[in-house]
């Protein structure tokens, strides 16, 4: 990933809140109270493909038919789309079956979400007076500082992101060229574990909200 300064918001929450040192430590994933990030992206992307396809293929019926009154049975709807399933390309037509429009890549689109919102094994967290450090899985960490905006570039995208205190949760907000958003939510509970949510809101397949339970190690 690729992190730019780009200037300061000095109307965000910058001050660490004085339990802040409650998120500092490492961290090892609890998969077992943790949400399952392959079901619930699998079940958001075939909804969204279902519905486009539904979509279409009302869209295209509703062609054929005009097509029809019009025209004395021209064939090739004006939507065709790709319902043999699976993963065929879902495509919209004139009634020429001309091309007009391919639909998204719903098997490159899963895939992507998959690796946007992963949640690392372990996380070291380091809150300091002026930043917080964010090391995943022994990378290199990454330093935010509250109230500074960056530009980042990771697999679903180029994003504006601004890090910000919200109470006593340490959060991320990204904001993607391509209309997506995301906020990643670090915070402490009552139990001593760390909650790490991200709540995705993607143009495609709308909101999804995957929440990843830490333990001390």
């Amino acid at each position: 990933a690729i992190n730019n300064a780009l200037k300061v918001d000095r109307t965000a929450a910058t001050r660490a809140p004085s339990d802040s040192a409650a998120l500092s430590g490492h961290w090892r994933l609890d998969p077992a109270a943790s949400d399952n990030l392959d079901a619930k992206v699998t079940r958001a992307v075939d909804s969204a493909e279902h519905k486009l396809r539904a979509r279409l293929g009302a869209r295209g019926r509703a062609a054929d038919r005009r097509g029809n009154a019009g025209a004395g049975g021209t064939e090739g709807g004006a939507g065709s789309t790709g319902d043999s399933g699976g993963d065929a390309p879902i495509t919209t037509s004139d009634e020429f079956g001309n091309i007009t429009g391919i639909g998204p890549d719903f098997r490159q689109l899963r895939e992507r979400l998959l690796q946007t919102l992963a949640a690392p094994g372990m996380l070291v967290v380091t809150v300091r007076p002026d930043q917080v450090d964010i090391q995943h899985d022994g990378l290199p960490a990454r330093d935010y500082q509250p109230g500074e905006t960056l530009t980042r570039l990771d697999e679903y995208g180029t994003a504006v992101l601004q890090a910000r205190w919200s109470g006593g949760a340490f959060e991320l907000r990204e904001r993607y060229t391509n209309g997506a958003r995301l906020t990643e939510r670090y915070e402490v509970g009552r139990a001593g574990t760390l909650s790490c949510t991200r709540s995705l809101a993607d143009p495609t397949v709308g909101k999804l909200l995957i929440k990843s339970v830490y333990r001390r190690s």
